[in-house]
């Protein structure tokens, strides 16, 4: 199909020249013998199943820290004490982690916990993988963890008191949509002292096909453009008086 322009009208106009005998001319002659409702759910069809997708492994979330600021996290706690959700220099690689910590005295207590929390979406029903590196902190009479969890639901609780380990995370069947990643410490016990747990390198991916938008956008124009000129056709043939196009 060839888009010349038409020097009287000075507006496009579709010729389909020898394309005839090629598929894309029998497309057109099947889309120009159709109704006007058949004709346009085709259309729609074709859209729909012709979608162009993004092969390649597409990350949804991720954070480094390396700007100095974890306040679009959220922070979530059961301890009236001192607490704080911060970026600092408690990381596995560069300058800055997210530190997830609480300080005792003057409170005390026992199960507390210190969480981040931080929204991400997922374009598409799949399965997803969370990618980070993690650690907690010793302690004298009590265990402190880190927390992983997502929507709510525990990926892991892990005494790592050492030094940073790499974690991944299936997330098999994730819905598209919403949903909350949420990192943070947890102590068995807080007597006196500094009780964190450090995240850094955080990832959230798939390798599933994710529609890219500016693609799917000029697929739909041309679709269109296809639809517009048949119906302008079809009017001309009727004898109906079409304005040109601008």
């Amino acid at each position: 199909m060839n888009i010349q322009q038409d020097g009287q009208q000075n507006s496009p106009t579709v010729f389909m020249g020898d394309a005839g005998n090629s598929i894309l001319g029998c497309a057109w002659r099947i889309l120009s013998a159709l109704p006007a409702r058949r004709f346009w759910a085709v259309i729609a069809s074709a859209a729909l199943a012709a979608t162009p997708t993004a092969q390649a492994t597409t990350t949804v979330f991720s954070d480094t820290f390396e700007s100095g600021s974890a306040s679009s996290w959220t922070k979530s706690t059961n301890f009236a004490g001192t607490t704080s959700v911060i970026a600092s220099a408690k990381s596995h690689t560069g300058l800055f982690g997210l530190e997830t910590f609480l300080e005792v005295p003057p409170q005390s207590g026992s199960n507390l916990f210190v969480r981040a929390s931080h929204e991400f979406t997922a374009p598409v029903s799949a399965t997803y993988t969370l990618d980070l590196w993690a650690r907690s902190t010793p302690c004298s009479g009590c265990t402190i963890s880190y927390d992983v969890l997502v929507d709510g639901v525990s990926l892991a609780r892990t005494f790592a008191p050492t030094g940073f380990e790499q974690r991944t995370f299936s997330l098999p069947g994730l819905a598209a949509g919403a949903h909350t990643l949420t990192l943070g410490m947890f102590t068995t016990q807080a007597v006196s002292g500094h009780f964190f747990a450090a995240f850094d390198d955080i990832s959230i991916s798939t390798a599933a096909a994710v529609p890219e938008p500016e693609t799917y956008a000029l697929l739909l124009a041309g679709l269109g453009l296809i639809g517009v000129a048949i119906v302008r056709r079809r009017r001309s043939n009727e004898g109906v008086s079409v304005p040109p196009a601008h």
